[in-house]
């Protein structure tokens, strides 16, 4: 086959698009004929590209003078950026409004009850998190306070919580307050904001963002919760679509009309930031901790009230007067959590994901996920495997 030339414009200093890479790496493996060319989102990377004359291009377009300049290269391109999502160009992206309902009940889940959202108002990917963050929030009865910064986007984070105005809006916020970020650059500003003024984190202030940067993540002081995203498989997804929109504009030779395609999160990576529990009842929260902190050990309500010395009906009686779910919902939802996450960041088999995960066996495991997400845990790992 004739050789491919495949231009990769992408913000190689974001985690989020250094995980796509080796989503399209994967799929270019599959294809001897495709020549990687990858180029920074400059102009000096689009004039490099314009010479090489590439035969399809995919794109981290986070700006409209970027996408502008891509689309003019005049080849199929898949955009793998959610920060507009007005522009003529197919795209691979992530359900950003369940990204914002998934930050919302973990948050509620640790019993808050004040709650902020700091994100940019011009951005798409921004505004969709922001939305299903506070309708899951309202719909427990709370508000959201909102920080937005208006600045233009730089995919290496821009120093505002440095600014004096962000800081005055952070300290003046009633706390103990649960604060979504973005994204884990802002998350990681937002921590150090809350250093700088001397908030405590996770105590006043519980802080999480998105995309599991697991460097980002773990420089932040306390260590950043995150939501995980699939970032393997939108490069994955956005090679197979860029391969056959270049086929199909081979064979009619008609540009395709654009496609979107989007991906839902993970799971929340729980770190230091939100390991915290806003409950005043301490039997309660120490239930929490050991479900949280021993998840394979603890399989039981009785075998949980037996280790706090307590009756099991006391136990279970607080327990759904403070959270509203019982012991065993809880003991369930954290044995899927950590199956979710073995399934998309292992290779281990399905039944060893069940036993490692809590359940008796990959039948239980199968039913569980068909009941709560209907799917499967091979249509999932499929779907979210970062492997």
């Amino acid at each position: 086959m004739q050789p491919r030339r495949i231009g990769l414009v992408l913000s190689y200093s974001l985690a989020h698009c250094r995980g796509i890479l080796r989503g399209i790496k994967r799929f270019a493996e599959t294809r001897p004929e495709w020549i990687i060319t990858p180029v920074e989102p400059d102009g000096r990377g689009i004039r490099l590209l314009k010479e090489l004359r590439p035969a399809g291009v995919i794109g981290h377009l986070f700006d409209r003078r970027l996408a502008a300049r891509v689309q003019a290269l005049r080849c199929p391109v898949i955009n793998v950026a959610g920060v507009f999502d007005d522009f003529s160009i197919s795209s691979v992206g992530l359900e950003n409004d369940q990204i914002g309902r998934l930050a919302a009940e973990h948050f509620i889940q640790r019993r808050f009850q004040l709650f902020a959202f700091v994100g940019h108002p011009n951005h798409a990917y921004s505004n969709a998190r922001q939305r299903g963050f506070e309708a899951a929030v309202q719909r427990s009865g709370f508000k959201v306070f909102y920080y937005h910064e208006k600045g233009l986007f730089d995919p290496r984070g821009q120093l505002w919580s440095l600014d004096v105005r962000f800081r005055r809006w952070l300290t003046r916020l009633p706390n103990p307050v649960a604060v979504f970020a973005c994204n884990d650059v802002w998350g990681l500003q937002v921590a150090e904001a809350c250093r700088a003024t001397g908030l405590s984190i996770p105590e006043k202030v519980a802080v999480l963002g998105v995309d599991n940067d697991d460097l980002l993540c773990e420089v932040s002081r306390p260590s950043l919760s995150s939501i995980a995203v699939p970032s393997e498989a939108i490069g994955m997804q956005a090679a197979t679509l860029l391969h056959q929109t270049m086929r199909r504009t081979i064979s009619t030779r008609n540009v395709a009309a654009p496609k979107r395609i989007l991906l839902p999160p993970i799971g929340v990576v729980v770190r230091r930031s939100t390991d915290v529990l806003a409950i005043d009842d301490p039997h309660v929260a120490e239930a929490l901790r050991r479900i949280s902190s021993e998840p394979l050990r603890l399989t039981s309500a009785h075998q949980l009230a037996s280790g706090l010395d307590m009756s099991r009906r006391s136990l279970e009686r607080r327990f759904r007067h403070k959270l509203g779910r019982s012991i065993g919902e809880e003991i369930r939802r954290v044995h899927l959590d950590r199956a979710r996450q073995l399934l998309a960041t292992t290779d281990l088999s399905i039944s060893q994901v069940a036993l490692r995960s809590g359940f008796s066996d990959g039948r239980h495991l199968a039913v569980v996920f068909r009941r709560d997400l209907q799917t499967t845990p091979t249509d999932f790992r499929r779907l979210h495997s970062v492997g």
